[in-house]
């Protein structure tokens, strides 16, 4: 809300202006913005979890129609498994688990949670997709903005000039204080060719495709 993005903002420039203040308003932050929302798969998120709306198990599995990738071997899965509690999403992985092996578990646990058991789970030595994103055509590093209004007009400037295949990561989407962004986002998407899809680090993705 923008009520939120104001607090946050005021807080930040007192945070930055007087140190002596800065345990005091950490203590606030942690207390009143940054109550967990999600606990588990060695991770606790402050952000709206993904997985909280059963309509994104079947974007889950569309997305699949909407990027290109290398077939990767996926080798002796259980051996990476750690001792992981009943009530929780994630299956925790044991250290120095590769990526590839952590993203087959993960769709795994995802399929069980959104109980869609008729789709066929990743099995140990079987192939799976695996994304290399190719370089970036508008050479653009990063356009972090904070802010509902600057984030429609940059969409309305960007989306325009992506290729097919291209995507746009939003890093505050998932965040409480800026849910004016959030709804900006979705408003602009509603309609347009893609995915757009929640992360579990707060932000979204979305895919294009045409």
């Amino acid at each position: 809300m923008k009520d939120n993005e104001n607090l946050i903002k005021f807080g930040q420039e007192i945070y930055s202006k007087h140190p002596a203040l800065r345990p005091f308003l950490s203590f606030i932050k942690k207390s009143f913005f940054n109550r967990p929302k999600f606990s588990g798969w060695g991770m606790t998120s402050i952000h709206e979890p993904p997985w909280e709306n059963n309509n994104d198990g079947k974007k889950f599995l569309e997305i699949n129609d909407y990027i290109k990738a290398l077939p990767t071997g996926v080798k002796k899965l259980h051996k990476f498994k750690a001792l992981t509690p009943r009530d929780t999403v994630f299956t925790n992985m044991k250290k120095g688990a590769p990526v590839h092996v952590k993203s087959a578990w993960i769709y795994n646990d995802l399929l069980k949670y959104w109980n869609l058991e008729n789709s066929e789970k990743i099995k140990s030595s079987e192939k799976i997709k695996w994304v290399y994103l190719k370089p970036n055509t508008l050479n653009v590093k990063s356009n972090d903005l904070n802010s509902a209004k600057p984030t429609e007009s940059a969409l309305d400037f960007f989306y325009p000039r992506l290729v097919p295949g291209g995507v746009i990561l939003f890093d505050d989407y998932g965040w409480d204080a800026y849910e004016d962004t959030k709804n900006a986002i979705e408003n602009f998407f509603t309609n347009k060719p893609g995915i757009l899809m929640k992360l579990p680090t707060g932000q979204a993705i979305y895919f294009h495709n045409n």
